[in-house]
């Protein structure tokens, strides 16, 4: 049941704020600018990539959007839409071989090997790709059964094996990849606008899951619907994250919801059970 609706405001570190500006405008905090042109890039590495992002060791991973460009900017599929920069200098250290992702976050990961695997969605291809990250060699390639730009990001389950699930939703619904091979280990297909990130409850065992007018509480290990809620609107999923809630009040699973105007939203909480 739905305990209570709330507003919530975060505050933002105003060097988040400048960081998140520089990458969104295309702007160099260190090094020289980039200049207009065909797939451009610079000394600093932060050409046109914006919002999305996960640091891991004191370095940052971000994809590129496609509207985040200067005026006269051409970027063509050979663009290397995930870069990987150091924190502290801002310098470049890598870019990866994807091809034209949206406004979401890259995945950086162990697989039970060791290795460490960069990931991103792919939307054009309508896949996630998933390369080493210290060579940028190529890994796994998932099928192109994950339409839609609107994705805001991978979780991952630990399976009792050492592998993980890596979750990605998209308008077809929820898929379940495996971290060694990228295939899918399970697929809850439902419609939906477009990704909302689920969350994931490590030691119950459990995924939270929104779709365009459902909440849906998940078994991980075979993708079970352990239990289907009707939601009323404005119930649309574009782009977010379901929070998973574990305070001095209890127990509870946060989400947000897009009307018709975007804008007209609403945050509802609901009971973990």
């Amino acid at each position: 049941m739905i305990r209570k609706s709330i507003a919530l405001g975060i505050p933002i570190k105003p060097s988040a704020l400048i960081l998140a500006f520089a990458l969104a405008a295309g702007i160099c905090v260190a090094g020289e600018p980039s200049r207009p042109g065909v797939d451009p890039s610079s000394d600093c590495g932060l050409d046109y990539y914006s919002q999305g992002g996960v640091v891991v060791d004191g370095v940052a991973y971000f994809t590129a959007n496609d509207y985040s460009r200067l005026p006269g900017v051409t970027r063509t599929e050979r663009f290397p839409c995930v870069v990987a920069f150091d924190v502290t200098t801002f310098r470049k250290i890598r870019s990866y071989p994807f091809t034209f992702t949206y406004d979401s976050s890259p995945l950086v990961f162990q697989r039970r090997d060791g290795t460490w695997l960069v990931i991103a969605h792919e939307w054009k291809q309508k896949r996630t790709k998933a390369v080493h990250r210290d060579t940028g060699k190529i890994e796994w390639v998932s099928e192109a059964n994950q339409p839609g730009a609107y994705f805001f990001g991978y979780s991952l389950y630990r399976r009792d094996d050492g592998s993980k699930l890596i979750l990605m939703a998209c308008q077809n619904g929820l898929h379940a990849l495996s971290s060694e091979t990228g295939r899918d280990v399970w697929w809850i297909r439902r419609r939906s606008t477009g990704g909302i990130t689920p969350c994931v409850d490590q030691a119950s065992g459990v995924i939270f899951y929104q779709c365009d007018g459902k909440l849906l509480k998940i078994r991980a290990a075979d993708g079970h619907v352990l239990r289907e809620v009707d939601v009323p609107t404005p119930h649309r999923c574009i782009s977010w994250n379901t929070v998973l809630v574990d305070d001095s009040f209890g127990r509870f699973v946060a989400t947000r919801w897009y009307g018709r105007p975007e804008w007209d939203s609403s945050i509802r909480v609901y009971d973990w059970d």
